[in-house]
C-alpha cells in the first residue's frame, strides 16, 4: 500500500472513499492539488438552502409573532392556571430545523464529494473563522456563513477570505459589532423593542478576534491601544433590518478621524 496515498486520503482528505486510495496512489500530491484547480462541484444539498439575506429576515419576524403569541398565551394560561410555552421551546421548534438542514447538507457533501481535500480545507477555514450559534440571531445564518464567505474564497487570497468572513452578518452578529458605535451616538428605540440590546458605545469583540485569532495570534505584537483603535475603525459595520438585510456600513455610527493600528495611521472614514 502506498503510504503517501494513505496520508493523502486520510490526513488531507476525509477518509478513503471507494476507489480513492487507488486514484491517489498514482500521484498522491498531484491527486490533492488537482482538487483545488477545478471549479466547485454543484451540490444539490446547498442549492436547497436559503441565503443569509432571507434567513436574517426570519428572526425579527419570528420575534414579533412570538411576542404576540406569548401575550395571548399568558392571557389564556392565567385563565387556566398553567404557564404558556416558553421562549426557549418556541425558538428551538422554529429555528433548530433550519440548523439541522445545514448540518445534514454538510455531512451529506462530506460523504459524497469528489474533492475531499477541498472540503477538508473548507472545514479548516470555517473552524478558523468560527461563529457560534449560541446566540439566537446567529442560529439561522451560521450555515450560510460557510456557504457564502468560506466556499467562494477558498482558492483566493487570504485577505479576501478575511474580509468576506468579517463582513458576513453571522460574524457581525456573533461578535456584537452591530452594537459598536462612535462615542455620543444615540440609538433610536425600535418600536416594541424595549428588551432588545441597544448600541451604547464601543465594542472591541470583533477587533480583538481578528487580531488575536484570525490573523496575528495571542502574542502577535499588538497592544490594547491597537485593539481599541481597530475597534473604532470598525464602528458602523453592521447588519440591515427587515427590508435591507445583509452587511451595511452606517456612517452615523462610525467614529470619525484617523486611527493608528500597529504603528500605521489609517485616514479612511469607514
Amino acid at each position: 500500500m502506498n503510504r503517501e496515498a494513505v496520508i493523502a486520503v486520510n490526513r488531507f482528505g476525509l477518509g478513503a472513499a471507494p476507489g480513492e486510495l487507488v486514484a491517489a496512489s498514482r500521484d498522491p500530491r498531484g491527486w490533492l492539488l488537482a482538487q483545488l484547480r477545478g471549479p466547485e462541484p454543484a451540490y444539490p444539498q446547498l442549492a436547497a438552502l436559503g441565503g443569509s439575506d432571507d434567513l436574517l429576515k426570519e428572526y425579527p419576524r419570528w420575534l414579533m409573532s412570538m411576542r404576540a403569541e406569548l401575550r395571548r398565551g399568558a392571557d389564556a394560561a392565567s385563565m387556566q392556571d398553567r404557564p404558556p410555552q416558553g421562549i426557549e421551546q418556541r425558538f428551538g421548534k422554529h429555528f433548530f430545523p433550519l440548523a439541522a438542514k445545514e448540518v445534514s447538507a454538510r455531512f451529506g457533501i462530506a460523504a459524497t464529494t469528489p474533492v475531499p481535500f477541498k472540503e477538508r480545507l473548507i472545514w479548516f477555514w470555517s473552524n478558523h473563522f468560527a461563529v457560534s450559534a449560541i446566540k439566537p440571531t446567529v442560529v439561522a445564518v451560521a450555515g450560510a456563513f460557510e456557504r457564502e464567505a468560506i466556499r467562494p474564497n477558498l482558492n483566493g487570497r487570504f485577505s479576501d477570505l478575511l474580509l468576506a468572513a468579517t463582513k458576513h452578518p453571522a460574524m457581525i452578529l456573533y461578535l456584537d459589532n452591530h452594537l459598536s458605535v462612535r462615542s455620543g451616538f444615540q440609538a433610536p428605540q425600535a418600536p416594541g423593542g424595549a428588551n432588545r440590546p441597544r448600541a451604547t458605545g464601543l465594542n472591541e469583540n470583533l477587533a480583538r478576534e481578528i487580531l488575536e485569532l484570525h490573523t496575528l495570534g495571542v502574542n502577535g505584537g499588538y497592544a490594547q491601544g491597537d485593539v481599541t483603535a481597530f475597534a473604532r475603525a470598525l464602528t458602523g459595520w453592521t447588519v440591515g433590518g427587515l427590508v435591507d438585510t445583509g452587511f451595511r456600513f452606517e456612517q452615523r455610527r462610525h467614529e470619525p478621524g484617523p486611527q493608528t493600528v500597529l504603528g500605521r495611521s489609517y485616514a479612511q472614514d469607514g
